[in-house]
């Protein structure tokens, strides 16, 4: 399943077809002289909402949280599994929009399809370093810390999400998936191309409120990790062995851990949303 059609199915669920048809109305006239309230079936403002995530399988842990799960990796047994849990992450988007929005925002179509991009952006930036990580101890046979990675995650994602053009460009697919959202929706998303201002002022706020809901143990550690040594250093050090020891020491770039995350993405993984 691609990235994109999970990100136009929560789309489709925050508005409708006839709140589509509204919002492309609306998308004519200046910003500026327009306030468009959120329909009534809009999700509800979470106060302080705390996500997460399953390393392992989900069976039965959705009984024992209370938190929102947005997604899972199931380690490879061949190959790794990705999952999406839709209804969460349409909660947890449709509660961020509105705080964006309440925050001094105009709510609008644009709005709406950027933010949940990056929301289901950031859960695949965050399982594919569990899958980079699981492939990584297939062939240094490190340890698993579930703090410590899910810390890391965390921050590897906030790294990545860092500047517009890691964001949309860092890896070419799924650049590609932003570019099918926008073909999906045509002339409601036809602005957001030529909009790189506004883009960029989006990922700032979503930053800013989306990284706030980090607060379980490991995960809250994060910022611990965003330094830009931090891939030769914590990253490296979480998944070294002595076998790469050796290969640093003869000159091979072994803890180019960044460049490698880039390059892997979540090729070879298999994309499911339920």
């Amino acid at each position: 399943m691609r990235i994109s059609e999970i990100a136009i199915e929560v789309i489709n669920r925050l508005v409708g077809e006839e709140e589509l048809r509204r919002l492309a109305e609306l998308g004519n006239e200046e910003e500026e002289k327009r306030e468009t309230p959120l329909p009534e079936n809009f999700p509800k403002e979470i106060e302080n909402p705390v996500i997460g995530d399953v390393y392992g399988e989900d069976n039965g842990v959705f009984e024992n949280t209370d938190y929102l799960i947005l997604g899972s990796y199931t380690p490879m047994r061949s190959p790794g599994i990705i999952t999406f849990y839709l209804d969460a992450i349409t909660k947890y988007t449709g509660s961020l929009i509105r705080k964006i929005v309440k925050s001094g925002y105009t709510y609008s179509f644009e709005l709406v399809a950027t933010i949940t991009f990056l929301v289901i952006k950031d859960v695949t930036l965050h399982e594919s370093f569990h899958y980079y990580c699981d492939y990584k101890r297939s062939i240094t046979s490190a340890k698993y810390d579930r703090d410590k990675e899910e810390a890391l995650a965390v921050a590897h994602s906030y790294n990545m999400l860092g500047r517009h053009f890691l964001v949309f460009g860092y890896n070419r697919s799924l650049n590609n998936e932003f570019d099918r959202i926008q073909r999906h929706y045509r002339g409601n998303f036809d602005r957001v191309s030529r909009n790189s201002i506004r883009i960029g002022e989006y990922i700032k706020v979503f930053k800013e409120k989306h990284y706030k809901a980090f607060t379980l143990p490991g995960y809250r550690d994060w910022d611990k990790y965003i330094n830009r040594n931090s891939y030769e250093t914590d990253f490296y050090d979480y998944i070294k062995d002595l076998h790469l020891d050796k290969l640093l020491t003869n000159g091979v770039p072994v803890n180019d851990i960044r460049g490698e995350l880039m390059i892997i993405g979540h090729k070879g993984t298999i994309i499911i949303a339920k």
